[in-house]
């Protein structure tokens, strides 16, 4: 097998710090949609991102040097369809 690489003016830059050790995350997702006797629809949802509130850091992103990815994140949604 050969490997060509071409010359180039550049350095290459190493990453030569050990990875970030692996994860699991776990995630909640639910809704539940209701109708009211005017017809109109309500839909209520929560999402729960991480849901133990794992600490952890990605190993593509660029700022695991400096700080660990997001906590827990909960998003409550409701939506009204008329």
């Amino acid at each position: 097998m050969e490997v060509f690489v071409a010359e180039s003016g550049e350095m290459e830059t190493l990453d030569l710090s050990t990875p970030p050790p692996g994860y699991h995350l776990l995630n909640f997702r639910s809704s539940i949609l209701f109708k009211t006797r005017d017809r109109y629809e309500i839909k209520v949802g929560l999402n729960i991102s991480n849901l133990f509130n794992k600490t952890y850091k990605n190993y593509l992103s660029r700022m695991r040097y400096y700080a660990h990815d997001l906590g827990r994140n909960i998003i409550l949604n409701i939506s009204l369809d008329y």
